[in-house]
């Protein structure tokens, strides 16, 4: 737990002071460790999501109900890497416009899962005049994922999060998620009192974990691969 806490801490610092991604990544480079490959994931990841660093943002027209597809939002893996672990996933554009997000997931070196979420929107979407958020997936194996928005752009700050289960075969997979049911989170702990601020959404993400609010456990989950398509996320 001690460890895992520590690479919270520095995650944070490194997401924050480019002084200190720089002296990371170098050390990551020339690193002659085994572990050397996943410092240079962990920062790849940081980097990514820094639009400091990368410049890199998305974007959703105002007042459009569709957010996905788009090719504004641009998405990423976030895996557990980010928190010593090993589990490691992929998003793919696909020729239509649709996401495909797939990996493989483990427990080992305390993670337990992977995730994929879209840079930073900059401007902040306002969803102040809907009711919640729709998903359109497809997941062969009928798993049970997470999805996740914030209201901020804190790195570690409140992740506003429902869970929704898939149509095990593949099959189209429909989910509304009321804004008045999303669970105010942070590392899966419930935060009591925070509201969700639905006039300036700052992310989108998808998380598939072995654990889902405060140490209740996913009932789908397994080790090894898994993949999820995603058709579309609008407003509702």
């Amino acid at each position: 737990a001690r460890r895992r806490n520590l690479l919270r801490h520095q995650d944070h610092r490194v997401m924050a002071r480019p002084g200190m991604m720089i002296a990371v990544l170098l050390g990551a480079l020339c690193a002659p460790t085994p572990r050397a490959f996943e410092w240079q994931r962990f920062v790849r990841t940081s980097l990514f999501f820094n639009p400091t660093l990368s410049g890199g943002t998305s974007r959703v027209a105002p007042g459009r109900q569709q957010i996905f597809p788009n090719p504004d939002l641009v998405f990423g893996p976030l895996d557990d890497v980010i928190m010593g672990g090993q589990s490691e996933s992929t998003w793919v554009t696909l020729a239509d416009g649709r996401g495909l997000w797939s990996g493989r997931v483990t427990t080992a070196g305390g993670g337990g899962f992977a995730g994929t979420r879209c840079q930073v929107l900059r401007p902040a979407l306002d969803a102040s005049g809907a009711t919640g958020i729709r998903l359109r997936v497809r997941c062969a194996d009928g798993l049970r994922f997470k999805h996740i928005v914030r209201d901020d752009e804190d790195w570690n700050g409140a992740a506003f999060t429902w869970t929704f289960d898939t149509v095990p075969g593949g099959g189209l997979t429909e989910v509304d998620l009321p804004f008045e049911s999303a669970v105010p989170t942070k590392f899966a702990r419930t935060l009591p009192g925070r509201v969700l601020d639905t006039t300036r959404l700052t992310t989108f993400q998808f998380v598939f974990s072995k654990f889902e609010f405060d140490d209740g456990l996913n009932p789908t989950f397994r080790e090894g691969p898994f993949s999820l398509e995603i058709d579309s996320i609008e407003l509702y």
